[in-house]
């Protein structure tokens, strides 16, 4: 009796689960979540971005230090239904007054999947890409990125 009352607990709670909405942000929202103002010169937090990355598995695939673009990929997986993805980076810095910088992290997650169809046995490959606002991760991408600015601050002294 008490196996069946724990199991219809779990089913409830996934029930509810599936019931809730995912957030949904305006753009300004996003861009607010995306962006944070950091002490230290564009080259600096450049090259701080550009190793938290690394650190966190992303493959850097572009940069262009003039205009403050850095581009980074995790590398495509496929996971067990078959689809595959993969997410990218776009991290954009500018100056922003002295000695101050300002930066802003897109993620995005790119996906595909191979279908069969069901009556002429055709490929079809299917792809969606998302922006992942989760500003959890932001947070912490923007707490190492703060961390590695702090640590190269004390190199250069």
């Amino acid at each position: 009796m008490r196996r069946i009352k724990r199991l219809a607990g779990m089913v409830a709670i996934l029930a509810l689960a599936g019931c809730v909405e995912p957030v949904v942000y305006t753009p300004e929202q996003r861009r607010e979540m995306e962006t944070r103002v950091f002490d230290g010169t564009k080259d600096l937090v450049l090259r701080a971005t550009i190793s938290v990355l690394q650190d966190r598995g992303y493959i850097v695939g572009s940069t262009d230090y003039q205009m403050g673009v850095v581009r980074a990929e995790s590398g495509p997986k496929t996971d067990f239904f078959g689809e595959t993805r993969n997410h990218v980076a776009v991290a954009t810095v500018e100056e922003y007054g002295a000695g101050k910088a300002r930066e802003r992290i897109t993620f995005v997650r790119e996906g595909s999947r191979v279908t069969r169809d069901f009556f002429s046995g055709m490929r079809r490959v299917e792809s969606d890409t998302a922006i992942i606002s989760n500003p959890e991760v932001l947070r912490q991408i923007y707490d190492e990125i703060d961390r590695e600015l702090f640590k190269r601050k004390e190199l250069d002294k």
